[in-house]
């Protein structure tokens, strides 16, 4: 009788095997994840954004023009809200404390509004991609700063900018330009930002205070939302804080 052979792995070559897989995996699993979480965040806040700007042009149809939207009563975010936003977005709910209105939308994600200062609009708001960033989040991966462009940059005595001059665009990502002087031929301040792409584009992660980079007490990661904005709403390769 003859003895068949049978060919087979030795138990070394398992092992090989399952520790090179083990190796592929450890590499690429991060990656994919970051990958998965970035996309996540890149089509809530293209939603976001959109229902927004959709929203302000409704709202506009029965209100009138947004450069002239105002709270009429104590300078109350909740009237605000109330008037030119509810009717027009698919929330589930909305709350107020200390004059922040928190807007709860049917996908999870939240955007609290809020005045600045002494201003008789609510000029700023918050953006959390769910409700765990809104007790536990971070600027600029899952929370972004927007503010309400006509509160901001529509003042007569700022020059017409391409760039920050926001007084036709509703709800914007957030941007606040120090670094500006006074004009006296045109008589307004003139804000000095630079019109190279690359330029603005660095000024956006690196600016002392507001700009999108991991955080290290100098730099807040407001400006992330116009970084990513700048993107085409996408995520850039190189961003500065990791997912």
């Amino acid at each position: 009788m003859n003895k068949r052979s049978f060919n087979a792995f030795t138990l070394a070559e398992v092992l090989i095997t399952l520790a090179i897989i083990g190796i592929v995996a450890a590499l690429t699993i991060p990656q994919l994840v970051s990958s998965y979480n970035k996309k996540v965040v890149e089509t809530k806040l293209r939603k976001f954004y959109s229902n927004m700007q959709n929203a302000v042009a409704m709202s506009e149809i029965e209100n009138g023009d947004k450069k002239n939207w105002t709270i009429q009563n104590n300078n109350s975010v909740e009237d605000f809200y109330l008037k030119y936003f509810k009717k027009y977005l698919n929330t589930s709910k909305y709350e107020v404390e200390n004059n922040n209105v928190y807007i709860y939308f049917a996908d999870g994600t939240i955007f609290r509004m809020y005045p600045n200062g002494n201003t008789t609009v609510a000029a700023q708001g918050t953006f959390y991609t769910d409700e765990k960033a809104l007790n536990n989040g971070i600027l600029g991966k899952n929370i972004f700063a927007f503010y309400w462009g006509p509160a901001q940059t529509g003042l007569e005595q700022f020059c017409e900018n391409p760039i920050l001059n926001a007084y036709d665009k509703g709800w914007v990502p957030y941007l606040y330009w120090a670094q500006r002087h006074w004009d006296s031929e045109k008589n307004c301040a003139q804000i000095d930002v630079p019109t190279d792409r690359e330029e603005f584009r660095d000024i956006l992660i690196n600016q002392k205070n507001y700009g999108c980079a991991p955080g290290d007490g100098l730099h807040n990661g407001s400006y992330c939302t116009a970084l990513i904005e700048m993107n085409g709403w996408k995520i850039p390769d190189d961003y500065p804080i990791k997912f």
